[in-house]
């Protein structure tokens, strides 16, 4: 492998310890922003997430083709948890279908948490892996899936997130000018 393809695949990857990291500080600053309201600090880290995923939802379309062909709410979970969540976190999750509208994601390892993160009691309402769910209720909103998405269980457990499929959300284009 040419040294300069070397340089591209190490510029690409980032430490998960950094990565952990970085995303602790922005958890912090949110709660200081919030004054320590963990619900306010959910609602942000949620909003930040969404933002995120309706960015990503074009990159993963970009790199995997197929992505597209999802015919329903089954495919597009197994999609999730095996691809995307792979890409973007270098982690995969188990998918568990509650109904044909409701599945869970649990991931297998943590990034955002790689074993560093405690919350302190007073906080026991911070959700801190909520970005993650914001993510993939904004990638799934871009592909004009409309859904609910909550972190049901995170640190020190395992991290859940429940999606709830509630509609295909159809564009409307504005009237034409003839």
């Amino acid at each position: 492998m040419s040294r300069q393809k070397l340089l591209v695949l190490e510029q690409k990857s980032m430490s998960s310890e950094l990565f952990s990291l970085m995303h602790g500080a922005l958890v912090v600053e949110i709660l200081r922003d919030t004054r320590g309201d963990p619900e306010q600090t959910n609602k942000a880290l949620d909003q930040i997430g969404f933002n995120m995923g309706v960015k990503l939802a074009d990159d993963f379309l970009a790199k995997i083709p197929k992505a597209s062909k999802c015919s329903d709410i089954a495919q597009t979970a197994e999609l999730i948890a095996k691809q995307a969540l792979k890409s973007y976190l270098d982690t995969p999750a188990t998918v568990s279908f509650q109904s044909a509208t409701v599945f869970t994601l649990e991931l297998e390892s943590n990034p955002l948490i790689n074993g560093f993160v405690e919350i302190p009691p007073e906080f026991s309402g911070l959700k801190y892996s909520t970005i993650a769910a914001g993510a993939i209720r904004g990638a799934l909103n871009a592909v004009n899936l409309d859904v609910e998405t909550e972190v049901i269980a995170d640190t020190p457990d395992p991290t859940v997130i429940k999606c709830t499929f509630k509609n295909i959300i159809h564009e409307i284009l504005p009237p034409s000018e003839d």
